[in-house]
């Protein structure tokens, strides 16, 4: 059965991979230039098995999120894998070679708000049709990776997203979301239940196919961050009997959060006093908002008690951005 499924997915790409093999190639963005296509690395295994799906590079500037699976995908196997790993190293090529994160070229859209995209819609509307419908509808269980760009700062954590799929929806498996993301060995796990609808991991949950969000690093390249998107891809692989052995566990304790967002009040100049990883109480000044001019302030202090676990550091802000999240550990 597992490899009628493979055939499937192969099927809708339009690529042979003979079992023992590895194809590397495009998924065809109809409509648009080449340079939208997205590059997929399929590893298939000598044996049947579940279909693995792992997403890097939906924002063209987390560059950590983008090589840790480009690596991973070089180092698989297939001669020693069972069933299928599909890598998309970097999956909105448009913003990274145009060194850009959210504001994509050429329609300034958000790849991380489309899915599952449309088939007659803006370019990157495209890319994320493309993804969904030859990808990740397959998977049984499916990774979408992130980190901070080069204006973020944030400790390294893994998003569940907590809703229950639609109706109709079984697609039980082994495994959990709460599984995959204890595999990722990253020590802050938080709940989302309010996490954007048109995300790759809300998509696949809502399909009832565990799925989670990983973010680790800053916008440079990070060896460390890269080292914790290798190893936990590689551990998810591992608990889902893809690949061989027991998963790496060297981190056990994990603490299960929930993220409080604090947003700028105004359009203006941020000042943050805070720093990520700093314990902090309720009402505690996190930084400050001015003018222009420097007259009017708006202290920015914190909703919940908690750890900072993400800061913007750019000095301009606008109106309702983001510039602090606070993590609060879950209640037994």
């Amino acid at each position: 059965m597992d490899n009628d499924r493979i055939e499937v997915l192969l099927g809708g790409i339009g690529c042979s991979v003979p079992p023992g093999t590895k194809w590397q190639g495009f998924l065809r963005v109809e409509g648009f230039s080449p340079d939208f296509d997205v590059p997929v690395v399929l590893t298939r295994g000598s044996e049947p098995g579940p279909i693995a799906v792992v997403i890097g590079g939906i924002h063209g500037g987390e560059h950590n999120s983008i090589e840790g699976p480009r690596r991973v995908a070089c180092d698989l196997d297939p001669t020693k894998l069972k069933g299928l790993v599909a890598i998309v190293p970097v999956a909105n090529r448009a913003a990274f070679h145009a060194r850009s994160h959210n504001g994509s070229p050429p329609d300034g859209q958000n790849l991380a708000r489309l899915f599952p995209g449309s088939p007659d819609g803006t370019a990157l509307e495209r890319v994320a049709y493309a993804i969904s419908s030859k990808l990740l509808q397959h998977a049984d269980a499916v990774l979408e990776l992130h980190g901070a760009d080069a204006l973020e700062v944030i400790i390294p954590h893994v998003y569940v997203p907590e809703h229950q799929p639609g109706p109709g929806v079984s697609g039980q498996r082994p495994w959990t979301e709460w599984d995959l993301a204890d595999m990722y060995c990253i020590e802050v796990i938080a709940a989302t239940p309010h996490r954007d609808p048109g995300s790759p991991v809300n998509v696949s949950a809502s399909a009832g196919i565990p799925s989670i969000l990983a973010e680790a690093g800053s916008g440079d390249l990070d060896e460390h961050a890269i080292r914790i998107h290798y190893r936990g891809i590689t551990n998810v692989l591992r608990r889902m009997g893809i690949l061989a052995g027991l998963p790496l566990i060297d981190q056990p304790a994990r603490r299960r959060v929930r993220y409080s967002r604090v947003q700028s009040p105004r359009s203006g100049f941020f000042y943050p006093k805070a720093r990520v990883g700093q314990p902090i109480e309720k009402d505690q000044v996190l930084g400050e908002v001015t003018d222009y001019f420097g007259h009017e302030r708006d202290l920015i202090r914190a909703p919940v008690s908690g750890v900072v676990g993400f800061i913007k550091k750019t000095m301009a802000t606008n109106e309702g951005n983001g510039l602090f999240s606070i993590a609060t550990d879950l209640k037994d």
